[in-house]
């Protein structure tokens, strides 16, 4: 599932968001297509299914949640730290190395703040007889989908 961030401000700001588009560098937060839990199953197909909820499982939208709240936040950020001069520089490729683990930082934030439809109560009782610190948190049970989050600078 990819997700636009919108970019408001200046025509400064534009300018450099333009060039930015031209040299085709981007930020990508989330969970990566291979990656699987300890014993084979698909973390972002996990991930999808509490994103989008499914017929036995109610939306938990952490990415969508995420980007409403934070994305004010990250354009801020690009525009404070980006070369607007020079946006091929590697300054500019760090900057938005840097943005990437604050998206990740923000997803797992909203991951762990836990404000979604609770679990059913068979799952909390599942969890806790697998001794889980937080067996009623959704999302959160063996953290290998948290962990599994990353961030990528791509041109």
């Amino acid at each position: 599932m990819n997700v636009i961030v919108n970019v408001r401000g200046g025509e400064r700001l534009k300018q450099a968001v333009d060039e930015i588009v031209k040299t085709k560098l981007a930020v990508k937060a989330g969970i990566p297509a291979g990656a699987t839990t300890t014993d084979g199953k698909s973390i972002p197909q996990y991930a999808m299914y509490n994103e989008v909820g499914t017929s036995h499982i109610p939306p938990r939208p952490f990415m969508r949640n995420t980007v409403n709240d934070k994305q004010d936040s990250w354009r801020d950020f690009l525009s404070s730290n980006v070369d607007y001069n020079n946006i091929q520089s590697d300054k500019c490729v760090g900057v938005m190395g840097v943005l990437g683990e604050v998206m990740v930082a923000d997803i797992k934030q909203t991951i762990q703040k836990g404000n979604f439809v609770p679990d059913a109560p068979a799952t909390v009782k599942t969890k806790q007889r697998r001794g889980k610190s937080e067996p009623d948190h959704p999302l959160i049970d063996t953290g290998q989908m948290l962990e599994s989050i990353i961030s990528e600078v791509v041109k």
